[in-house]
């Protein structure tokens, strides 16, 4: 399969294992997550997800208990007046800095054509690797998560989700989060096998 999206010119496309749903929250009345754009891992082991109905930040543990809820509507202390969505340019590049303090790294963006499609709809790094769900524009469009190594920037093969996500994010126990807006927001907790490419 050719490859498309965040993988170099000429470049195919390495299919690694499924990931296995390893637990899911859906938020059927929408008292859970509210309206929901992202998510994001936390220092503990839980996720965030950003309210933008109620402009409130969400924390929940990583077994779906609710922890936390900040922010409202408003210009006051602890208030938002929005929650906006950074958009993210059609390519990026991993490239670590020679000059940086040991362990930190830059994640330098570049944009090709300002009136380009976005192709990248997510980004998450884990203790090794960098995340990056493309959008694409075909039936799976949303679905596929390349990874790179963040040691440097080689591509390190490819996840197919069977469901689209809206963000991604990795938890500190490995484990990479999915948010759902199909039908009702959904996160999906994934454990993501060996990364042996399937053959």
């Amino acid at each position: 399969m050719a490859a498309t999206g965040n993988l170099a010119a000429g470049q195919e496309r390495r299919w690694l294992p499924a990931p296995v749903e390893s637990a899911v929250f859906q938020d059927i009345d929408g008292a859970l997550f509210g309206s929901p754009q992202r998510i994001k891992g936390t220092p503990e082991g839980g996720f965030l997800v950003d309210d933008w109905g109620e402009f409130r930040i969400r924390a929940f543990s990583a077994s779906g208990q609710p922890l936390w809820t900040s922010g409202g509507a408003g210009e006051g202390p602890g208030e938002f007046s929005g929650v906006e969505p950074i958009p993210f340019p059609k390519v990026i590049s991993y490239t670590p800095n020679p000059d940086a303090t040991p362990g930190n790294r830059i994640l330098r963006v570049t944009r090709i054509d300002p009136e380009a499609r976005r192709a990248v709809r997510s980004v998450t790094a884990g203790p090794s690797r960098l995340f990056v769900l493309f959008e694409g524009h075909t039936e799976r469009a949303s679905r596929i998560v390349d990874t790179y190594a963040i040691a440097d920037g080689a591509y390190a093969g490819s996840y197919l989700l069977p469901h689209r996500v809206v963000s991604i994010a990795t938890l500190t126990d490995g484990r990479l989060a999915t948010l759902e807006m199909e039908f009702v927001p959904t996160v999906r907790l994934w454990t993501l096998p060996s990364d042996v490419p399937r053959r």
